[in-house]
């Protein structure tokens, strides 16, 4: 089908769509999945999650698409282009989620260094840290090593462990928050 064809035709389907059609909805993802993933995943890099974001991408398409104007621009221009912002959320998104886990930690385990430079931690916060460790489950103390002291991010230990992106952050997130319920208990 010639471009200018296509380029119609993808916007009739997007009306339709914007009219609550579902099987306008259908023809729509059989025309747009492989170009809103590949600018997904050329964003985000990994697999796993750009296949998270192109599904939030669709499930936006088919609420919002009342929003899309023809006299703006082409369906699959606007598709892509919500692709592409939501990608850019995410990764700041994960970003900034990577950021605060790794400041809760560092307040956590971390003092000051000492005049000479060094970090000096005592044997009662070493026995401390090492009971607060011991107290987490299995699963929650192994994404705990992998993000402070193997310095991965989320996504990476999703990647190696295999695991959905939000199985990890909420171990992570539980994990932190018994460590910071079991350490105001012992003080």
């Amino acid at each position: 089908m010639p471009e200018t064809d296509r380029r119609e035709h993808l916007n009739a389907v997007m009306a339709r769509v914007a009219g609550g059609d579902r099987a306008a909805f259908a023809d729509l993802y059989d025309a747009l999945a492989g170009p809103i993933f590949g600018t997904v995943r050329r964003i985000l890099k990994s697999h796993a999650l750009a296949e998270e974001v192109t599904h939030d991408v669709f499930l936006e398409l088919w609420q919002k698409a009342s929003l899309w104007d023809s006299e703006s621009g082409s369906a699959a221009a606007f598709a892509v282009t919500m692709a592409r912002r939501r990608a850019i959320d995410k990764v700041r998104s994960e970003e900034s989620s990577r950021s605060r886990d790794e400041a809760v930690g560092r307040a956590q385990f971390e003092r000051p260094a000492d005049d000479a430079g060094q970090a000096v931690i005592s044997s009662e916060e070493r026995a401390e840290a090492t009971e607060l460790l011991g107290r987490l489950t299995d699963l929650q103390r192994q994404v705990i090593d992998l993000s402070f002291f193997a310095g991965l991010t989320h996504q990476e230990i999703s990647e190696r462990l295999d695991l959905p992106l939000g199985t990890v952050k909420s171990r992570l997130h539980s994990a932190l928050t018994t460590m910071r319920s079991r350490r105001g208990s012992t003080s």
